[in-house]
């Protein structure tokens, strides 16, 4: 007898939590800022990024923002952690 395992992935808005489509979520993050203004070709993104479902890009943005910093703060309390 053959057995096979599968894989579900699982894709939740990262501020309410919500189970989404994949292509139903935004993904969004820090980009490095460079002499005051964005760096063009190949901005760096400064932490994980955030997926966020459309009932939450409705929301006020400085959830998004306090997310973000949260997350960045996680990862540059932790060495060696990479996103």
């Amino acid at each position: 007898m053959a057995t096979a395992s599968s894989t579900t992935y699982i894709h939740t808005c990262d501020l309410c939590g919500s189970v989404q489509l994949r292509t139903d979520l935004r993904r969004l993050g820090l980009a490095a800022i460079d002499e005051g203004g964005i760096v063009l070709r190949n901005p760096e993104i400064k932490g994980p990024p955030a997926d966020v479902c459309p009932a939450c890009q409705e929301r006020p943005i400085a959830e998004l923002v306090t997310l973000l910093e949260t997350r960045k703060a996680e990862r540059d309390s932790r060495p060696g952690l990479t996103w």
